[in-house]
């Protein structure tokens, strides 16, 4: 019995071992990734302020916040809900549920549909020469980057650390340049943001889809009532802490715009790019090469 025992947990080790060694091989592989990202985002932001006033750079801000703000929500928590799920699902329930899933994002235009007639509530945040052609591409960027943030998630949930890597760099550096350049050839100010972003996630969005295309598969909704529930019993908590979690870490900026200005929102923008490095070097790539192989390695061996 003690040597079974012995035996028993001289196994659980080894495993634990494997376990520990693959998360911090693709956690560095991660931590390079978003470390390059994010010295990218870094170094772009003189080259932007040599041509932006801090109340231009505030505005963008705000612009870019509002798209990330609408993005947690329109995803349902789905993403996340999927990572679970996936390794419990066989592959052709799989497909048919991330099919199903594509349909769901396009909830987002009726939606914006219903609201627009209210698009002028926007002209408190991003200036008097907000007009609805601009409300209509907010909504598109929107819901393309729900799409690229779906594709990389699923990166995550398939273990390709490498491949998340190479599109997050590229989509950083796309959309970078794009904004320099709409900023110093177009002089489009602050719009300059909303117009690079709309390009660089229709782009990445519509990439993500050639490469997962085998994926998509016809479904039924009938046949598939039971896994689309037990999809939403997942996701529909995990909706508020991400609305939760992201009013925590942007509502201060919309505080500042409307009590002070936006030149105040410029300046702790730059402030709060510096002051979040140590996350997107350590916090941010750890959890996202720990959650897929702990939802793997449950699924496989409870």
């Amino acid at each position: 019995m003690i040597i079974e025992t012995i035996i028993f947990h001289f196994d659980i080790l080894i495993k634990l071992n494997d376990l520990y060694a693959c998360m911090l091989k693709k956690s560095l592989v991660y931590i390079i990734g978003k470390g390059i990202s994010a010295v990218l985002a870094i170094v772009f932001i003189p080259l932007y302020t040599k041509f932006l006033a801090p109340q231009e750079y505030g505005i963008s801000t705000i612009l870019l916040i509002t798209i990330g703000f609408g993005s947690t929500i329109f995803t349902f928590g789905l993403n996340t809900g999927f990572m679970v799920m996936y390794y419990k699902f066989d592959k052709e329930t799989s497909r048919k549920i991330f099919t199903l899933i594509h349909l769901l994002f396009l909830i987002l235009l009726p939606i914006s549909l219903i609201i627009c007639p209210f698009y002028t509530t926007g002209k408190l945040f991003f200036g008097s020469d907000f007009t609805l052609t601009r409300f209509w591409l907010i909504s598109l960027t929107i819901l393309f980057y729900l799409y690229y943030n779906f594709y990389t998630a699923f990166l995550r949930v398939q273990q390709k650390p490498l491949l998340y890597v190479i599109f997050n760099i590229s989509y950083t550096l796309v959309v970078g340049l794009l904004t320099l350049w709409f900023i110093v050839y177009m002089n489009l100010s602050y719009w300059s943001f909303l117009y690079s972003t709309f390009i660089g996630n229709f782009m990445f969005a519509i990439a993500g889809s050639v490469y997962y295309r085998g994926f998509f598969k016809k479904f039924s909704f009938r046949e598939q009532a039971d896994n689309i529930r037990r999809l939403f019993r997942i996701c529909w908590p995990i909706l508020p802490t991400q609305f939760a979690n992201y009013l925590l870490n942007s509502g201060d900026k919309y505080i500042l715009k409307l009590k002070r200005s936006s030149d105040e929102v410029g300046i702790y923008s730059i402030s709060y790019k510096f002051g979040s490095l140590f996350e997107s070097f350590l916090i941010g790539p750890f959890f996202e090469s720990y959650n897929p192989v702990a939802y793997d390695t449950f699924a496989n061996d409870i």
